[in-house]
């Protein structure tokens, strides 16, 4: 038998290292960034969608259009109500909901949500009830 040996010696060629590319993690967080600096330029170009509604003046506030009556600001301060039907008139609207879908309280609707016809006409509703 042969008594070579059963390997044979091959030349060894120089081995650069494999580059590898950035993992899932350095993706990740680049992409983060990337939204996080878009929100940042969109909130500073003063896009209509970013925009919060300004709330009217309680002086200059004028009744709604379509129903006629107390303004906002007049429904919100209750002025003309004695003392115990006007803390039954804010512990209603603090209670009732609007059923215009926003799932706020006839208040906080009144307060902040101003192209809303539901609230004024609830709260006018109470407001004459106990009037």
């Amino acid at each position: 038998m042969d008594k070579s040996a059963p390997f044979r010696d091959a030349p060894r060629q120089e081995q650069l290292p494999r580059r590898r590319g950035p993992g899932p993690a350095v993706l990740l967080v680049s992409v983060y960034a990337l939204l996080f600096a878009g929100g940042l330029w969109l909130s500073q170009s003063g896009s209509p969608l970013l925009q919060r509604k300004r709330l009217p003046e309680a002086g200059r506030d004028a009744p709604d259009a379509n129903s006629p009556g107390l303004s906002r600001a007049a429904l919100l301060e209750a002025a003309n109500l004695p003392p115990l039907a006007r803390a039954e008139y804010f512990l209603r609207l603090s209670a009732d909901c609007c059923p215009c879908g926003c799932d706020l309280n006839l208040r906080d609707c009144l307060l902040s949500d101003q192209i809303c016809i539901k609230s004024p006409q609830l709260a006018r509703a109470i407001f004459q009830q106990l009037s």
